[in-house]
């Protein structure tokens, strides 16, 4: 009888260990801080993934799950940050500078629903100048997505890739 309360106790230990080390950890987005935020250049359509991101910021936009981006503008011309494209109802901020967390009076934009329930912002950038962009979703709302940030260079839809940021 021993035996097999012995044999029993083993075979639970092991179920417990085995379903303890194949337990994955959803990973927060690495940009998931303001701290944190990654350079990005001109891209299209680059991927992006707030299921697992948690709230951080000011709050002056959104306060949904948010991931962030820093881009410096390489030259002064009108810039579109764009959602457009992405699985969720997305929410964009784009900020002047790169402190964090951004002040109110750093917001140059606040969009919610411009294309479909995507979000998307265009504005004047100036060479040199940093920028913080801020996305998330709308109320609770996370998911994938896709990110674009296309310099206006007379040709519409045409990234900057001269930066090498094209993807």
């Amino acid at each position: 009888m021993k035996s097999y309360k012995v044999k029993g106790l083993l075979v639970r230990i092991s179920v417990i260990i085995f379903v303890m080390c194949n337990f994955v950890v959803a990973q927060q987005p690495t940009n998931d801080r303001c701290q944190s935020a990654m350079h990005i250049g001109n891209v299209v359509d680059l991927p992006f993934n707030t299921s697992n991101a948690t709230f951080d910021g000011p709050g002056n936009c959104m306060l949904s799950p948010n991931i962030w981006y820093r881009y410096i503008a390489t030259s002064t011309s009108n810039l579109t940050v764009s959602l457009c494209g992405s699985n969720f109802d997305t929410v964009l901020a784009v900020y002047r500078g790169s402190e964090c967390y951004p002040q109110q009076n750093n917001l140059i934009g606040c969009n919610d629903d411009s294309c479909g329930r995507q979000s998307e912002i265009t504005f004047p950038a100036t060479a040199g100048q940093e920028y913080l962009i801020e996305v998330g979703g709308f109320g609770v709302n996370k998911g994938s997505g896709v990110i674009s940030i296309i310099r206006d260079s007379g040709q519409p839809g045409t990234p900057d890739c001269a930066a090498g940021g094209c993807t």
